[in-house]
């Protein structure tokens, strides 16, 4: 009996063994996919900031020409890049182990800007940008210059409710009742399943506390990445109004 007892533990040790091999080796195989991938990618703007912020407004100004010299003279190289959305599809890919399809999301090209949520790790029950999977690909580059869009929280507010309101009025009558009447159902679920709270954006944007510690969370982050480029400049834009009424961005006070 002992030396079968013996031979058992040592064939499940065997094969436990084996197994950790196996995962350190596709681990390994998919960090290397995902060099090959970004590996073309010699120029890279991330622009970060909470949702509805206005992120896509300052790519949208980018693109059309629009945003003030000072600020587009920085970034003209970005102004037709191809653009990413690493905040949720890249996330979930990740976490699933889905490496071929989170690097279909990538596009070959030499330029890259990457859209990025500041908010969405934690509204999804994450706690730091550090355990955030689709941040990784930061990690896999020489370098990378980044933005961060910074409304107030009454702005953010004002600004976050704009586009749901917008959003909602071009959704037909069906989609309108899912997403107000049974998706919140389904998450406070989800919540209760998984043991973890999942915020909507109106509550977080509502505590001030929350939000500044977001903020400071994120500079602190962003600004010690080792692979961060060292030219820096005016990194932090706040959303504002030019005197013909349309949506432009200023340079903070403050840089990263």
């Amino acid at each position: 009996m002992p030396k079968l007892r013996f031979a058992i533990f040592f064939r499940e040790r065997i094969i436990f063994e084996l197994k950790k091999t196996k995962v350190t080796l596709i681990i390994k195989i998919r960090t290397e996919r995902m060099k090959i991938k970004t590996s073309d990618i010699k120029n890279l703007l991330l622009i970060a900031g909470p949702s509805g912020g206005g992120k896509s407004t300052f790519i949208e100004n980018l693109r059309d020409g629009s945003l003030p010299d000072n600020i587009s003279s920085q970034y003209h190289e970005f102004k037709q890049a191809p653009i990413v959305d690493i905040t949720n599809k890249i996330r979930r890919l990740n976490k699933k182990g889905d490496t071929e399809a989170a690097l279909s999301s990538i596009p070959k090209t030499t330029k890259l800007i990457i859209h990025y949520d500041i908010i969405s790790v934690f509204r999804s029950g994450g706690k730091n940008y550090q355990d955030d999977p689709s941040l990784g690909l930061l990690d896999l580059l020489p370098s990378f210059k980044t933005i961060f869009i910074r409304p107030d929280q009454q702005q953010l507010i004002h600004q976050f409710t704009e586009r749901h309101n917008l959003r909602m009025k071009n959704k037909n009558s069906l989609k309108q009742f899912w997403r107000q009447s049974i998706a919140p159902h389904l998450r406070k679920t989800t919540q209760k399943i998984y043991g973890r709270e999942i915020r909507f954006e109106t509550d977080l944007y509502k505590d001030p506390i929350f939000l500044q510690n977001c903020y400071d969370e994120w500079k602190s982050y962003i600004s010690t990445h080792e692979k961060l480029a060292e030219d820096q400049t005016h990194t932090i834009f706040i959303p504002c109004i030019d005197p013909n009424g349309q949506k432009t961005f200023r340079p903070a006070n403050e840089n990263i």
